[in-house]
């Protein structure tokens, strides 16, 4: 579910990837 909620999180604003780096780490 917790990827459900990053992708949605994506399409209503683009996350760098290092901010989801961390938030994945």
């Amino acid at each position: 579910a917790i990827m459900e909620l990053i992708r949605k999180e994506k399409e209503a604003r683009i996350v760098p990837d290092h901010d989801l780096d961390l938030f994945m780490k």
